[in-house]
């Protein structure tokens, strides 16, 4: 097994990552970093959309979030894709901000991880301002785990 240090400078963050290769030439570092980004395409964007999932998704809920998923069939889209509803009765604007960028850091460090094609919407409550990330974390794996999703 070969291991390569390569330096990356992505959008002015620079980091070290470490990638083992298995006899193979690594032509293009950015290709093994695509699967943890969160590009546009995996967001859900269209009223209708949310109406699909809400509609049509399975519901799993603890008491400090609820995760609809709607299994899709085979399509042109992105395997997994996103959708956050934070209400105002969550917080103000920054605690809204911060539920957000943490459910998108937990959904783009673990999307390669699900077995299915879905769209997922996920609902904090106002429990979810007292959780810390890690138990944060626990939670939506126990309910992705639930929905035999990962």
């Amino acid at each position: 097994m070969e291991e390569k240090l390569l330096e990356i400078d992505a959008r002015g963050v620079a980091g070290n990552l470490l990638i083992q290769c298995q006899n193979t030439k690594l032509d293009n570092p950015a290709d093994k970093l695509g699967t943890y980004t969160f590009s546009k395409k995996e967001k859900l964007h269209l009223n209708r959309e949310f109406k699909r999932v809400f509609g049509f998704g399975t519901v799993y809920r603890h008491p400090a979030l609820s995760v609809f998923i709607y299994k899709r069939k085979s399509d042109n889209l992105p395997p997994v894709r996103l959708g956050l509803v934070v209400s105002r009765k969550a917080g103000n604007a920054v605690t809204r901000n911060k539920l957000k960028r943490q459910l998108r850091e937990i959904f783009r460090l673990n999307k390669h991880r699900m077995k299915y094609r879905a769209d997922i919407l996920i609902l904090p409550t106002k429990m979810a301002v007292k959780l810390n990330y890690t138990q944060f974390e626990k939670t939506i794996f126990k309910l992705w785990t639930r929905a035999n999703l990962i």
